[in-house]
C-alpha cells in the first residue's frame, strides 16, 4: 500500500476512474503491470504501466485481456452499482490467483459512484483460493453465494448506505475467512488509506504506514 499511495501516476489513474464513475453509465477499467523503466522523480513517481478498457452504453461492463505478469486491476462502479466490491469482483480476483505466476502482491481496486475507493490485497493466498473453490468456482455456487451470503446474510446491496455495505463486506471477509485485506481510501485523492477490520461487530479502521 505504501507503493500505491505514493505513486503519482497511480493516484491520477484512480482519480480518472472516480471521474468516470461519476460521469458515465458504463465501466472503465485498467489492468496494471510493472513498468520496466519506472520514474521516481518528485511528483512523477510511476511504477506501473496501464492498459485501459471500457464498456459502452449498449454493453456497460468492460471486457478485458490480461497475462500472468499482471500486478493489479482497477475499475469503476457506475451509478446503480455497489458502493464496494461486488461478487463478480471477488470472482475475477480469484480467477487470477489460480495462476501461480500471478504474485501475492497483486491488488484489486474499485472506485464507485457513491464516492468510495477500496483496494483488496492478498493476506492468505491459500485461504482465498479455498474460499473461491467453495463459493466462486462454478455458476451455481457463485449464484448461491451472491444471493444467500452477499445479499441476504451480510446485507451488501445496491441502494444501501455506504456504511452498511462496508460493515457487511468486512464482516463477511472475517466470518468466511476470505484471506484478503481491504483498504479504504481516506479521500478521493488516493494519497492515503486505512485498513478495515471487523472487531466487536464493528468496522475498525487502522492507518497504513
Amino acid at each position: 500500500m505504501s507503493v500505491l499511495k505514493n505513486d503519482d501516476v497511480f493516484k491520477q489513474t484512480m482519480i480518472n476512474l472516480k471521474n468516470a464513475a461519476m460521469q458515465w453509465s458504463f465501466e472503465k477499467l485498467n489492468t496494471v503491470y510493472d513498468d520496466p523503466d519506472p520514474n521516481s522523480l518528485p511528483s512523477q513517481t510511476d511504477n506501473y504501466n496501464y492498459n485501459p478498457f471500457s464498456g459502452s452504453i449498449g454493453s456497460p461492463f468492460a471486457e478485458y485481456s490480461w497475462n500472468t505478469g499482471i500486478k493489479g486491476v482497477i475499475h469503476s462502479h457506475f451509478n446503480g452499482h455497489l458502493s464496494i466490491f461486488s461478487p463478480q469482483d471477488l470472482k475475477d480476483m480469484y480467477q487470477k490467483m489460480l495462476y501461480t505466476q500471478v504474485t501475492d502482491d497483486f491488488f484489486y481496486g474499485v472506485v464507485t459512484h457513491s464516492g468510495t475507493g477500496y483496494i483488496l490485497q492478498i493476506k492468505d493466498r491459500n485461504a482465498f483460493i479455498q474460499f473461491g473453490n467453495k463459493y466462486l468456482a462454478d455458476d451455481y455456487d457463485f449464484s448461491q453465494f451472491e444471493i444467500d451470503n452477499f445479499n441476504e446474510k451480510y446485507k451488501i446491496k445496491t441502494g444501501n448506505p455506504v456504511s452498511l455495505n462496508e460493515l457487511g463486506f468486512v464482516k463477511m471477509m472475517d466470518k468466511l475467512n476470505v484471506g484478503l485485506n481491504v483498504y479504504k481510501a481516506t479521500d478521493l485523492t488516493f494519497s492515503d488509506y486505512q485498513k478495515l477490520d471487523y472487531v466487536n461487530s464493528q468496522v475498525k479502521p487502522s492507518n497504513c504506514n
